[in-house]
């Protein structure tokens, strides 16, 4: 008895499995009947915000070009590499001036530049080039080397995060005399 019933189970589940697969799906399509990558999309906003030029001067620059200029400057504006140059620059009025002094520059992205196919516009620090720009306290291959500044398309990178900001700032809270 106990034999039919299980086998009558299985019966019952294999038909209405059968059954399940024989309903055709419908998926939703618009009434015009066009895909969503068929369709117009909707167009960006996104506006470059303007940042003032950054000159960066009197540092060793490694423009992974195959130079390496002493005491070298580099201006940069809108993101873009204008000047590199062994001699000094005079900066704009409104320019940001880094010194350099002992430090060296690097391009940010040299390796992905390459492996990704847009060394054209990045990957070397060289006139006309996207600004991706790191300044390092002494040479980059020095173990005790630190990073000073981050320049990504010619905007400075904070080097500091939030939970850094709130350490700094309750270490210099007074001690609280107040506890029981």
């Amino acid at each position: 008895m106990k034999y039919r019933i299980a086998t009558f189970a299985l019966m019952v589940g294999t038909a209405a499995c059968a059954a399940a697969q024989t309903r055709q799906t419908q998926t939703a399509t618009p009434a015009d009947g066009s895909r969503s990558f068929d369709r117009p999309q909707f167009p960006s906003t996104y506006v470059r915000r303007e940042y003032p030029p950054v000159l960066i001067e009197n540092a060793t620059i490694l423009t992974a070009a195959g130079d390496e200029i002493e005491n070298g400057s580099i201006l940069f504006r809108n993101g873009i590499i204008e000047t590199v140059s062994n001699s000094p620059i005079t900066p704009p009025e409104d320019a940001i001036v880094v010194d350099g002094t002992g430090k060296y520059v690097t391009p940010g992205i040299l390796a992905a530049a390459r492996a990704l196919g847009i060394a054209d516009n990045y990957g070397s620090l060289e006139s006309g080039k996207v600004a991706s720009v790191v300044v390092w306290s002494d040479d980059p291959f020095e173990f005790s080397t630190t990073v000073n500044h981050v320049f990504i398309r010619g905007n400075e990178v904070l080097l500091t995060s939030r939970q850094q900001e709130l350490a700094e700032r309750y270490m210099q809270l007074p001690p609280n005399t107040n506890r029981r």
